[in-house]
């Protein structure tokens, strides 16, 4: 009898440890299982898990707890990704500008280049139109448009008598009156029309009174427009 009583007593309790078990599994262990399944969803990106509450004991207010802080990482997520964007776009923008800093600085470095160049020709071109007036055998001198000498060479200083620094900015009437009257409404009629004068014959009276002949050929300067901007000419001496 004593043994049967111990065996039901026994078997009481592992009823109620049972019961137990399954009571504690409800409350505690499910759903501590199910916030553990959503926090795994939270920590692989699913930012929208959340777990069902419908209680309201201590697990309960864990359980709104973990929604909460679910939710506020959600935000979060939603905030760095559009701040992530935001960058991403500026990065562009930056790239791009960049990109045409390097084409400017190209184009600069391209046009520093060929100023360079311009400049070497143009003083090429100087020294040798300089090496062109000295060498010629014959008088050769350049005019602007209120016919002042800019350009002459020797010759044409020896033909008149008259080193070539009295020459410069002036007409040929300052240097000498007979030689504008001469000389200058030839220069006027090419800077008028813009057509060459060939083959002109001119003759002057020069200081000390010694009759002189030329023969004189005049042709406009052109600027890269077509405007005349100066006249040439090339004198010999005939006399």
């Amino acid at each position: 009898e004593l043994m049967r009583t111990l065996l039901l007593v026994a078997l009481a309790c592992l009823v109620l440890g049972a019961l137990g078990a399954l009571a504690v599994g409800w409350h505690v262990t499910t759903p501590l299982a199910q916030i553990a399944r959503a926090a795994d969803g939270l920590a692989q990106g699913d930012y929208g898990r959340r777990v069902e509450i419908g209680r309201r004991d201590e697990m309960g207010t864990l359980m709104t707890s973990f929604n909460r802080m679910a939710s506020e990482v959600e935000a979060s997520s939603r905030t760095l990704r559009e701040q992530a964007m935001e960058l991403e776009m500026q990065a562009n923008e930056s790239q791009n500008l960049a990109h045409e800093l390097e084409l400017s600085n190209q184009e600069l470095s391209e046009a520093l280049e060929e100023a360079t160049r311009a400049r070497q020709d143009r003083v090429f071109a100087e020294s040798l139109l300089d090496e062109v007036l000295v060498q010629a055998p014959v008088g050769m001198a350049v005019f602007d448009r209120e016919m002042r000498y800019v350009r002459l060479n020797q010759a044409v200083a020896d033909i008149h008598g008259t080193p070539i620094a009295e020459h410069l900015g002036r007409r040929p009437g300052e240097v000498m009156a007979s030689l504008g009257e001469a000389a200058e409404p030839m220069l006027r009629r090419v800077l008028e029309t813009g057509e060459k004068v060939p083959g002109h014959r001119l003759s002057a009276t020069l200081d000390g009174g010694m009759k002189r002949h030329w023969l004189a050929s005049l042709f406009p300067i052109r600027s890269s427009d077509g405007d005349v901007t100066g006249v040439g000419a090339v004198l010999v001496d005939t006399t």
